[in-house]
Order: structure tokens, then C-alpha cells, then sequence
């Protein structure tokens, strides 16, 4: 097993930087801009910060791109792209990426793994490119939102955005109305009531109450709420599995300048071979799914009956599951991260629209996807702990010690709800969840308000942020030692007098990936291994002087060539692989008797 680094000492430092930044905990964009500037100050031989487009009018959609300037160019490495915040409700992202960025920059200095770790790869970094939806964190009323500020008609009566949330109580917060009705679907937790379960009409129950969220009927037209401002969630609206008749999503795939934005960044920088999205989606605590027979690989991977392209029609059902072939790239993944999360199970979103599984079914490319922050890990609380509030609202002078690996408090029923409220009792004291309160709605009369404070269950306390920090850098890490990567080796040449010679070199991968994963050959995203014979005065007689190689199996995989050619005794030629994934090698060789 490779070294994973430990940098906790840089990743405490840097929590205490950026945290101070904000009394809500979180950088807001301006903040994140110089944290950014900040974090690749005085590194510019291996940092560059730059701006892929806008978000909104003024706002730049921020690109951190980290590798060595000398040697082989940037965008002909391997690269790793990381995205963080996507639907920009978990500013986590954000803070834990650029955590990320200032520690590999920082160790580069001293430490020789992260230096050729730069030296042979590139690092593309992307935070918050919806920060429409992350200005919510910052402004008041505080509500948690996911979509954009595209205009939409999400209750389909000709008006948009008519009938959001309202902060009926004045708190500053919008939270959630139980409002009694006996046609309603839910029931007070009678062991808890905090709490509410949905009436179980085979147990003879029978709902009492309805659960809004905090508002107003502001349309009159018997709803509430139904009609926010805004209306694409971004996270959702790639092309891939996209939902149309979810009108959440947009109007089309990829229908938001800032989607179009990334996937034409991404389009043009084919040396992506991985991308990691940092975000609500998971399937690295949850290991994917994947396709196991050959008939449901073909259906999986999108194939159908002969046709034109490549022998293949493609099928009218997106790709759902992993190829079999790869699914044990994303199995070792999800060991690691759970090793190093302490991490066991995930409540995650579907995939459905998901920019990762756009990078994996149509990119050709592993697509990773983690939460950041899993959610209560069932440590007792410290006395520092205690002074802390989700979201960041009441700082912790210093950040506690965890212990990895520890596993949540177990619960009858594995109750999530139950440890989500222990935790908010034992870690916060309770400054997580407002309690339910009466109030007299202008429309409903008596209803009771309250429930979890928006982000409170989506960012933790801000004294986690530097242990997440070292714990996603370490993955970080570990995914940097998974890239393919093509050598050319034992290049021989031998002469048969008369200006005769044989040239024999072997290609071969000496990294733990395939240099296209079976996906990317399957949806033919990702081209094959080239090698190219250049030719100075030369003449071949046997073999072709480019030549394809498809795809090399990772972990030593090798191909043995050979070409016979006519030339001067002394004279030089060249000899280059080049892989899209995996990067480049040449050769200069002189025929010698």
C-alpha cells in the first residue's frame, strides 16, 4: 500500500484562515476570491488561477490549475478535475477544495511525492460554480436552495416565481409549518415530538398534521410555496439520465450557461482522466453498481443492434451502471475514502442529470462523487464541540481531535432522524433545530413553526473543516497514484549490414489505470494509444509508422513492436507514444551497426 500523506497540521492552519473570513463560517464569493488568490500566492511556478466564464454578470466561474511549468506542457498530463458545490447548498465544498489546493501547493515545497506528483500530472480545480443558490448561506431570510436564478413557472399558472417561502415569524431563518389538518399526511412522533412519521394507514393510522415549509399562500391559489425564485437545479441538469419532465431541472440538458460553461471546459481539456465532484451526490461511501453479464454490459453501456457506427446503434436507455470491467477501480476507491472517512453509509441523491455521471457514461472517464460531510459520527461531544453550530454560525475557538474510523451510535431501526437529533443535542446543544413554536398564520390560523435551520444538516460546525481538509487530501493523494501512464522501454536496434535494421520497443503502462477505461472505449470518447515512427532519411520496409495501440491495461501492461526500415548507418529517428489519458513519451534513436 502507497504512503497516504497526513496533513493535518497545514489543514488545522488553513481552517483557522478561511473560517475567520465570515461570522457564518463560509467564505462568500468575494471571500472565496481571495481565498483562492491567497492560496496560490507565491507558487506561481506550479499554480495558476484563472476563470473559465461567468456565473452570473461580474462573477467569474474560478479554475485552479496546479503542475509544474517546466517539462512536458500541462494540458498534454494526466489531470484530475475537482468540483466542488455544484448545487450550492454545501459552501463545505468550497472550503474543503481550496484546503486542498494550499496543502498540495504547501507540501510541493518539502515533500518529493506531491513535487512529481506536479511534475508528471496536472490538478484542475473548480469551486462553487452556482454561487446564485450559495448566496442564500449569506443573506437573510437564511433558506436553503439548490437552483439557479433562471425565472421559472414551476407551478405552471403563466406567472414565475409568484409564491416563495416567507419568514413569517421573523427569526431570519426559513424553516417548516406543521399545520393541523386531519386529512393531513403526517403524525407527531409520540416517542419524540420534534418529530413527525407518515401516517401508516395498514397500522390503522391516520395523518394529523401537513409539513410546509415556512410561508405564506402568497398566489391564492390554495398552494404554498410551490413557486420559489428561481428554478434549475444545476446539479441535475447535465446530459445524462436527465429527468424532462421534472421541471426543477431545466428546460433542456445542459440548458444553463454555466453547465454549457463546464462541460465546454471540460471538452477541451481531453487530458482529464478523472473527475471528482464534491457535492450531495455519493457513490464512494455506497459502492456503484455494475453491469455483470455481457448482454447487460451492452445494455448498460448503451449498445444495441448493428448499425452504422462501429458496428453498434446506440440504445434509447441511458447507461445506468458501471461497466464490469471497471467496477473495481470504483470499488478500491470507496474502500479508501471509507478507510479514511470512517465512513459507512450514504444518504445520497440519485444520479439521475448528475454531472459525474455525465463524466463516467458520456465523458469516457472515472466520475467520483462525495459529500464532504456524512453527517453525525456518533463522537461524544468536547467541551469545545459544544459551543459549535452547524453552519458555522457560532465558532469553536479551536478545532477538537476525532478519532477516524469511529462508527455512528447505533440506533434501534437505524433511526437517522433519532441520530441526526442526539447529535444536534450532544454536539450543537441544540442550536440546530428551532423548536416548534404556535403561531397564528394569516391564512391556516394556529400552526406551529420550526424544525433543522437551513445548512444545518448539509455543512457541519466549523471546527470539522480541518480534518476534512486532511482527510480529502489524503484521497487526493491517493487518487494522484492511480493515473495510467505510458513509457516507451527496451528500445533495441539491430543491424543486418547494408543499411538494414530492425528497431523493437515495447509499450508500457506503468500505472494502475487503463489508459481508457472500458466505458470510454465503449462510447469511443477516449482515443486509442498512438505510437508514430518519425522518419529523418529513412525508409521502412516492414510496419507502419503510425500505429494503433487501443487500450493498455493498467499495472504493467505491455506491447512489443518492431519495424524494419533502410537508413544510414549513424543517422537518428523518433519515436513517440501519445495516450489522451495517460500522457506522453519520446524517443530519440540512431541506428547503429
Amino acid at each position: 500500500m502507497r504512503t497516504i500523506l497526513r496533513i493535518l497540521g497545514v489543514a488545522v492552519g488553513l481552517a483557522g484562515s478561511l473560517t475567520a473570513q465570515t461570522d457564518r463560517g463560509y467564505p462568500d464569493d468575494d471571500q472565496l476570491a481571495r481565498a483562492l488568490r491567497e492560496a496560490v500566492a507565491g507558487h506561481e511556478r506550479r499554480a495558476r488561477l484563472s476563470s473559465l466564464g461567468e456565473a452570473t454578470p461580474g462573477q467569474p466561474i474560478w479554475t485552479v490549475e496546479l503542475g509544474s511549468a517546466s517539462g512536458v506542457p500541462r494540458e498534454q498530463r494526466p489531470g484530475l478535475l475537482v468540483v466542488s458545490n455544484l448545487g450550492g447548498d454545501r459552501p463545505i465544498g468550497d472550503e474543503v477544495l481550496v484546503g486542498m489546493v494550499k496543502s498540495i501547493l504547501d507540501r510541493a515545497e518539502s515533500d518529493e511525492t506531491v513535487a512529481h506528483l506536479l511534475d508528471e500530472h496536472v490538478l484542475y480545480f473548480i469551486p462553487r460554480p452556482n454561487p446564485e443558490a450559495t448566496r442564500s448561506y449569506f443573506t437573510a431570510p437564511r433558506v436553503e436552495r439548490r437552483l439557479t436564478g433562471r425565472p421559472t413557472d414551476q407551478d405552471r399558472d403563466g406567472r414565475v416565481d409568484e409564491d416563495g417561502p416567507d419568514d413569517l415569524n421573523g427569526d431570519g431563518l426559513i424553516t417548516q409549518m406543521r399545520v393541523p389538518d386531519p386529512d393531513g399526511e403526517w403524525l407527531i412522533d409520540p416517542e419524540d415530538s420534534r418529530r413527525l412519521k407518515k401516517a401508516d394507514p395498514k397500522k390503522g393510522e391516520r395523518g394529523t398534521h401537513h409539513l410546509w415549509i415556512e410561508g405564506r399562500d402568497d398566489d391564492a391559489d390554495g398552494q404554498y410555496n410551490e413557486d420559489p425564485p428561481g428554478g434549475v437545479d444545476l446539479a441535475r441538469n447535465f446530459a445524462h439520465a436527465w429527468q424532462e419532465h421534472d421541471r426543477s431541472v431545466g428546460p433542456y440538458p445542459n440548458s444553463e450557461a454555466v453547465s454549457r460553461a463546464l462541460i465546454d471546459w471540460v471538452l477541451a481539456h481531453r487530458n482529464i482522466a478523472m473527475i471528482w465532484v464534491l457535492d450531495r451526490h455519493d457513490n464512494l461511501v455506497e459502492v456503484p453498481k455494475g453491469s455483470g453479464s455481457s448482454s447487460s454490459r451492452a445494455e448498460s453501456s448503451g449498445e444495441g443492434s448493428p448499425g452504422r457506427r462501429g458496428g453498434f446503434r446506440r440504445s434509447s436507455v441511458p447507461a445506468t451502471q458501471i461497466q464490469s470491467d471497471d467496477l473495481g477501480f470504483f470499488e478500491e476507491a470507496s474502500e479508501k475514502f471509507r478507510e479514511l472517512l470512517g465512513v459507512e453509509k450514504a444518504e445520497a441523491a440519485d444520479a439521475d442529470g448528475a454531472f459525474h455521471a455525465w463524466a463516467y457514461f458520456q465523458f469516457g472517464v472515472p466520475g467520483l462523487a462525495s459529500q464532504v460531510w456524512y453527517g453525525p459520527d456518533g463522537e461524544p461531544a468536547s467541551e469545545d464541540e459544544s459551543e459549535g453550530e452547524a453552519g458555522g454560525e457560532f465558532e469553536t475557538p479551536q478545532p477538537s481531535e476525532r478519532r477516524r474510523g469511529r462508527k455512528p451510535t447505533e440506533k434501534a431501526g437505524d433511526d437517522r432522524e433519532a441520530e441526526w437529533l442526539d447529535w444536534n443535542e450532544r454536539v450543537l446543544s441544540g442550536r440546530g433545530f428551532v423548536p416548534w413554536t404556535q403561531f397564528e398564520h394569516p391564512q391556516l390560523g394556529t400552526i406551529e413553526i420550526g424544525g433543522w435551520k437551513p445548512f444545518a444538516r448539509t455543512n457541519p460546525p466549523v471546527d470539522r473543516i480541518g480534518e476534512l481538509v486532511m482527510q480529502h487530501t489524503d484521497f487526493l493523494m491517493y487518487l494522484g497514484q492511480q493515473f495510467a501512464r505510458v513509457r516507451l522501454s527496451e528500445i533495441t536496434v539491430e543491424s543486418h549490414g547494408s543499411g538494414l535494421f530492425t528497431l523493437t520497443a515495447v509499450v508500457t503502462n506503468e500505472g494502475h489505470l487503463p489508459t481508457a477505461v472500458r466505458q470510454g472505449e465503449v462510447n469511443r470518447e477516449v482515443l486509442p494509444v498512438l505510437l508514430e515512427l518519425e522518419l529523418h532519411g529513412q525508409t521502412l520496409v516492414l510496419g507502419d509508422a503510425r500505429r494503433s495501440l487501443g487500450s493498455l491495461a493498467g499495472q504493467g501492461a505491455r506491447r512489443e513492436l518492431t519495424w524494419t526500415l533502410r537508413g544510414e548507418p549513424g543517422s537518428r529517428l523518433s519515436l513517440e507514444v501519445r495516450s489522451q489519458k495517460a500522457g506522453r513519451d519520446r524517443r530519440e534513436i540512431r541506428l547503429t551497426d
